[in-house]
């Protein structure tokens, strides 16, 4: 498309004071953010607590965002050293080329439009230009446009939709919680999310009747950040549990302390490794079962008495993480012969880990497999629930840590990037006393999961949370389309340091090297239209992936004051196995045991 170039000078006396449309909300104080591009004649000079930016001649800063709907670039007033001097805003995207604006120093605040009709990725600039005589202009003095508070406004967002929810107004007291996990499924290898083989009839009627969440966004690509986040309702570099040795810190406060200290008996029934005490991930938990690589049917037995125990007795939180889907993949009959048949003729290699294209068909039906073996699991618990007449007022979620690559992006497994296949996960939400099942299309993530569960049965949310409460989505059954950015990370083994946000109808994956880090190199595609990612765009809309990538700094810079320590783990010679079984600590030597030679 061709360059679209609108000119305009506005003046102090065009551009007045006037009353605050109440729809109006400011977005983003710019003095602090604004980058230096350019610097003419002296550098640029910023006085964030005064809300002051200086800008010599010729001197240009800008800003890649996300702008929302109605953005407009508002100061309180704008002041120049010399009267040939004005500001020029520009402002790009990939599709409607440049609007130009210029703006002259006066004593009034101004504003100046962007015609941003709905959230748009693109690069506001803003540069001081002479727009006199040069030939006349004094060439000894400094000449210089002052900026006082610069401010990005925007339309507020609609307020949440009160919709008729499906559930009786408030929770019943006493509401059971249970958050069931399953380790490494995938969401597009589930009957209600459109696949077609039959592998998950009971997760298929369970999201028939709940909530099905149809864009739900792991916070990392492997167990241990991914189930932190979901603790902690944080990302995974704020709780900074995401090395193979690191521990989730004891500053933050837990799903399971936050119902504890409300009164609730709270248990977790673990299979993998990354999920135990030695990595803090248990802190406020009364008890747990701990029973590394045990199938799903087994969990149910212990799963169960432990309900006939304490399941009347007081409310509870149960949390069951299984892992049948993980690898290597071992399928129990039925399912084996049902979905893997032929997988005896599976060819073998050598290093055990280090799988060759051609198993692929074979792995792929042993995962199968092992999906619906876990299904039946979960089926089975649903059953004991509704006996125990626990099911119609228990707040059920039922969702994985990861997905899993089967060569999508030329990787196998998890872990290793944030592509769709390791970050598109299920999430099926049944609200106390939920009668009919509804479908949310906007993006959410772990994080959400905590003040989700909190809020639904009416206990405050710590406010260190980053996450979002869905409760108001879930009652106006999905309803309220406002989206927000989704963020994951992976920083892990030797692979690049990599970071990705999805917002609108975008998601950027970046990376870099750990060993020498350089500038970020950048992936982006249309989710929507390429659920896949199989198109990456980031050559053809570089001004969409700036602004991605500084909506993922901005997040960061928003998380540093929350930042906690890091620490890493003591494990021992068990635990260290099981994560090597579970194709962990791949690129690490064994350790020894304090003590032990």
């Amino acid at each position: 498309m061709g360059l679209l170039v609108c000119v305009a000078i506005l003046t102090g006396a065009c551009w007045s004071p006037a009353p605050e449309p109440p729809e109006r909300r400011p977005a983003l104080e710019l003095s602090g953010v604004l980058e230096t591009v350019a610097d003419g004649n002296g550098a640029v000079r910023r006085d964030v607590e005064r809300g002051l930016v200086t800008l010599p001649e010729g001197s240009a800063v800008e800003l890649p965002a996300l702008f929302e709907p109605g953005s407009e670039l508002r100061l309180d007033r704008l002041v120049g050293t010399d009267g040939d001097l004005a500001l020029e805003v520009r402002f790009e995207t990939d599709t409607e080329g440049d609007r130009l604006l210029l703006l002259e120093p006066g004593e009034e605040p101004l504003r100046a439009d962007l015609e941003v009709e709905g959230r748009t990725p693109g690069r506001l600039s803003l540069r001081a230009v002479s727009v006199g005589d040069r030939e006349n202009r004094p060439s000894a003095e400094a000449r210089l446009l002052v900026l006082e508070r610069p401010w990005l406004w925007s339309r507020s967002p609609e307020s949440p939709v009160e919709g008729a929810g499906s559930r009786p107004t408030g929770p019943p007291a006493g509401t059971p919680v249970v958050v069931y996990l399953i380790d490494t499924l995938r969401r597009d290898r589930l009957g209600c999310y459109g696949y077609r083989r039959e592998v998950s009839p009971r997760i298929d009627a369970f999201a028939a009747r709940a909530t099905l969440l149809r864009h739900a966004v792991a916070q990392s690509s492997w167990t241990k950040p991914s189930v932190a986040s979901l603790f902690t309702g944080v990302w995974p570099p704020v709780h900074g549990a995401t090395g193979w040795r690191s521990r989730l810190p004891d500053g933050l406060t837990t799903l399971a302390e936050a119902l504890g200290g409300a009164g609730y008996r709270t248990a977790a029934f673990l299979t993998n490794p990354n999920v135990i005490e030695s990595f803090g991930m248990l802190q406020g938990f009364d008890e747990w079962e701990k029973n590394l690589r045990m199938p799903s049917a087994e969990v149910n037995s212990l799963v169960f008495d432990w309900l006939g125990r304490e399941g009347g007795a007081e409310p509870f939180f149960l949390y069951v993480h299984t892992v049948d889907p993980h690898a290597p993949y071992d399928p129990p009959e039925p399912y084996r012969s049902r979905f893997a048949p032929t997988a005896d003729e599976m060819p073998s290699w050598t290093p055990h880990w280090k799988w060759p294209r051609e198993a692929l068909p074979y792995l792929s039906d042993l995962y199968d497999g092992e999906i619906a073996a876990n299904d039946a699991s979960f089926g089975e618990l649903l059953d004991h629930l509704r006996e125990l007449g626990l099911y119609d007022r228990a707040l059920i979620v039922l969702t994985s840590d990861h997905g899993e690559a089967f060569k999508e992006h030329g990787r196998w497994r998890h872990g290793n990037d944030l592509h769709f296949g390791t970050l598109d996960v299920p999430l099926m939400i049944k609200l106390p006393g939920q009668l009919e099942g509804a479908v949310v299309d906007l993006p959410v993530q772990h994080a959400d999961l905590l003040p989700t569960i909190l809020d639904a049965v009416d206990l405050p949310v710590p406010a260190a949370v980053e996450g979002r409460s869905l409760l108001p989505v879930l009652e106006a059954k999905g309803r309220d389309e406002t989206p927000r950015p989704v963020f994951s990370h992976l920083d892990l083994g030797r692979n690049p340091h990599q970071q990705s946000v999805v917002v609108g109808e975008w998601k950027l994956v970046r990376s870099r090297s750990r060993r020498q880090p350089g500038p970020w190199s950048f992936q982006l595609y249309r989710w929507r239209d390429d659920p896949r990612e199989s198109l990456d765009l980031a050559g053809e809309r570089p001004v969409t992936a700036a602004a991605l990538s500084a909506e993922i700094d901005r997040h960061l810079a928003r998380s540093a004051g929350a930042l906690e320590e890091g620490e890493d783990a003591v494990i021992d010679r068990e635990t260290e196995e099981a994560l090597r079984a579970l194709g962990y600590l791949e690129d690490e030597e064994p350790v020894v045991e304090a003590g032990r030679s």
